[in-house]
């Protein structure tokens, strides 16, 4: 077996990178797999011809779209570069590629601006939370996010102004990319907040959230990786809200993509408060399964560490979508990190789970 090879920098969550804008390494210091991600996106506003291939099949037309990091190392104004510490932290670009009678376009958009212009004139950006413990600079922005929304609400992320412009910024917000209530193309976090993107130039067009059309869906952390039934029209998301006494309320809902329908919670679920990623759904249930990995707000408040795990037992709820009756499915003794398969056949699923005990 070859020896391993060093990872490439940006894999490395080291935040004294921050400071000193150790960001001056070539592409060719990098490892191959890592030269996509050396930190220097050029926006592309105009649609460019791309060269293809190939022969694209004749039904193969339409537009693709894909989000996520894609700026870590902005030029600071000082003369520095400042470099943000890990793959998930990067700033947002939303891609699309247009095919069309076997040709392809694709145009790309910077879309916060505004936090790069930030960093430019002040060498940092706005509202960072650091971490000195491992599961915080692993996670990344997950457990960074968590906290400090957990203890001091979403909103706090939202309030900077764009040094060039004056404008209100947007938060980093490009986790994935898909369609939303009305037709409207929209950019998903880890959060309840979404961005409404114009289709043609991916510009922002307004900032949503999924309180706004069903109140009763509460919290500042959604799953980034929402579920879909295209045949119905139909987008099921999860909503995490911190309750007084320590608890994740967790709410599944519904929202039809018909706007004369009206969105609905399928259920709700109390748990351990943890960073969800995402979960599974058929036509006829929805599994969730609360991690035992997760923040405690009330330590980070006085200690550096934001996450930890539970010794609570992990729960698996199967929640059947069109009753209100919520099955247990299994309760493990050991704590575990779950990683999840999932594949569905007549309505029913099929769950891979591959365990780690910690």
């Amino acid at each position: 077996m070859p020896a391993l090879v060093a990872p490439p920098r940006h894999c490395i969550p080291d935040i004294t990178r921050k400071v000193k804008g150790e960001t001056d390494a070539h592409v060719e210091d990098l490892q191959p797999f890592a030269c996509g991600l050396t930190g220097r996106s050029v926006e592309v506003l105009e649609p460019q011809s791309c060269e293809v291939q190939g022969i694209f099949p004749h039904w193969l037309q339409g537009q693709l779209y894909r989000n996520g990091p894609g700026v870590w190392d902005v030029e600071t104004k000082s003369g520095e570069t400042f470099s943000l510490a890990h793959w998930f932290d990067g700033l947002t670009v939303m891609h699309k590629f247009d095919i069309q009678a076997g040709c392809v376009t694709y145009r790309n958009r910077h879309l916060v601006k505004e936090m790069e212009n930030y960093i430019r004139e002040y060498n940092r950006p706005p509202n960072l939370t650091a971490y000195d413990d491992p599961c915080g600079s692993f996670m990344g922005r997950a457990f960074s996010t968590f906290v400090q929304a957990a203890t001091q609400g979403l909103q706090t992320f939202e309030h900077y102004q764009d040094p060039e412009t004056g404008k209100e910024g947007k938060v980093n917000v490009g986790v994935t990319v898909g369609q939303y209530r009305g037709n409207k193309l929209v950019s998903r976090t880890d959060a309840n907040v979404l961005y409404e993107l114009n289709p043609q130039d991916m510009e922002v067009i307004q900032q949503m959230n999924y309180s706004a059309v069903i109140p009763e869906v509460q919290g500042n952390f959604a799953t980034s990786h929402v579920e879909r039934d295209e045949a119905a029209g139909l987008t099921f998301n999860v909503v995490m809200d911190l309750t007084a006494r320590g608890w994740g309320l967790y709410t599944l809902f519904c929202v039809p993509d018909d706007e004369s329908e009206e969105p609905y919670a399928v259920a709700k679920v109390q748990d351990e408060p943890c960073y969800i990623h995402s979960f599974a759904a058929t036509e006829r249930y929805i599994y969730l399964s609360p991690q035992p990995l997760h923040a405690v707000p009330c330590t980070s408040l006085v200690t550096s560490h934001c996450c930890c795990c539970s010794p609570a037992p992990t729960e698996h709820y199967f929640i059947p979508i069109l009753s209100t009756y919520t099955l247990c499915l299994h309760q493990s003794d050991d704590q575990f990190l779950c990683c999840c398969s999932f594949t569905a056949t007549e309505g029913y699923l099929i769950l891979i789970l591959r365990t780690c005990c910690v």
